[in-house]
Formats: C-alpha cells, structure tokens, sequence
C-alpha cells in the first residue's frame, strides 16, 4: 500500500510540474502579443489562475481566451476584466469562454470602445447581451456567430447596443434564429440609410429622415413612426425597407 501510494504521489507530482510547465507556456504565448513585463506577465498569470479557480473553467482555455483578446486590440492591462466578463457571459449563456470572448471583443471594437474603458464596458455589455439571453431564445453563442452582421453597422448608424440587444431578445423569443434576426436588423439599418423611391417620397412627404430618427430616438421609434407613415401613404412596410 505504501509502495501504490508512493507511486500515486509521484505520478500526480509529475502531472503537476507539467501542468505548470505548460502554464508557464501559454503565458510566454500571450507576451508574444501583450509584450509585458516580467512582473506584468506575472500578474496576468494570477490573474488567470483565479478566474479558474473562481469558476472552475480550465486554464488553458483562459489563457487562449486572454491570448485572443490582446490579439483582438484589447490593451494588456485591460484583458483580465475583459475575459472575466466574457467568460461570466459564457458560463451563464451556454457558451465557450472563446464564444465569449469572440462576441465581447466585437461589440468593443464594433463600438470603438476606448481602450482605458474596454474593461468597464465589458462588464456592461456582458450584462446587456445576458439579459438578451434571458428574455429571448438565444444563447451567447448565438449572439457571438451573428452579431458582427450588425454590430459594426448599428454602431456607425449610432444605434446603441441596448437596441441590438433588445431586437435579438424579441425576434428569437418569436422564433426567428439568432442568425435571421441580425440578418433583418442589419437590412432595416441598411434600407433606412440607403432609401429607396418609395421611401424618399415617404420622407419628402413627412419631412422625418428616419436613419437620422433612429440616430436620435432610437430604431425602434424610427421603424415604428415608418410603419405608421407607410400605412398612411397605403405602402407595405416590406417595399419599403426591401424586406
């Protein structure tokens, strides 16, 4: 028995110092990119570690994810708050912590997020798509393999990211795919900037820009004051915005 314990100890002693070696990898990995200091580099480590030991997800993940994000343009000293938020979506919105990260890093940078307020507005985002994830029929996994259809164009509209949020939340619940309901947001965007006759004499009539309403008040009220305008003018919405 002695013998059989001593072995047991000596092989999880090994598994141990490879484990670490290969921690001790990744982040040589990650300072390809992030270019660190030696005490910055083992900062970000703890860091790391703690997120896996407060969640449970696997380091080697968590490095990728960290590896991802500072490829992505998120500043060094930022990444720590920024993966902690994408990987609390991704736990909570059946998702991998790269899902996460994917779908974060592409609403900062779809929103030009400035670098000293990427963490913060991390943490923000992550709870806007969360309550997406709450109200309608989508995951974060979802929203991380459709939002860049409409997130770069929805923030150079000034649409806020509440919005897109918000679309999805209501589409998915009625049972248009993640994928659709990005695809739909992304051609209402697109019909109110680029109008077509039939929505030019519409706002010759009304005297309303709707891409600049929807600018101002939001595309909600924009889509809706539309609809209203096209009934009145006896168009169906669909000839107006192309679907």
């Amino acid at each position: 028995l002695a013998i059989a314990g001593a072995g047991v100890a000596l092989v999880l002693g090994v598994g141990a110092v490879k484990a670490a070696a290969d921690f001790e990898s990744q982040l040589n990995t990650i300072n390809t990119v992030a270019q660190a200091t030696p005490a910055q580099l083992d900062a970000i480590g703890d860091g790391i570690r703690k997120i896996a030991r407060d969640t449970g997800a696997p380091l080697e993940e968590l490095t990728q994810g960290f590896y991802d994000l500072v490829s992505a343009g998120i500043a060094a000293d930022q990444a720590q708050r920024v993966l902690a938020s994408s990987n609390r979506l991704a736990i909570g919105g059946l998702a991998s912590a790269a899902e996460g990260v994917d779908l974060l890093t592409t609403a900062l940078n779809s929103y030009g997020v400035a670098a000293k307020d990427q963490g913060v507005q991390s943490e923000r985002f992550a709870d806007i798509f969360a309550k997406s994830i709450e109200k309608g029929k989508v995951t974060a996994a979802q929203l991380a393999a459709s939002f860049a259809t409409v997130g770069p164009i929805a923030a150079k509209s000034g649409i806020e990211i509440e919005e897109l949020a918000a679309g999805d939340a209501t589409l998915t619940a009625q049972g248009v795919p993640a994928a659709e309901a990005a695809t739909q947001m992304r051609s209402a965007i697109v019909g109110l900037l680029s109008p077509n006759a039939k929505l030019n004499a519409i706002q010759k009539a009304t005297k309303v820009n709707f891409a600049e309403l929807a600018k101002q008040k939001g595309l909600v009220v924009a889509l809706e004051r539309l609809r209203v305008e096209a009934k009145k003018a006896g168009v169906p919405l669909i000839d107006v915005l192309g679907r």
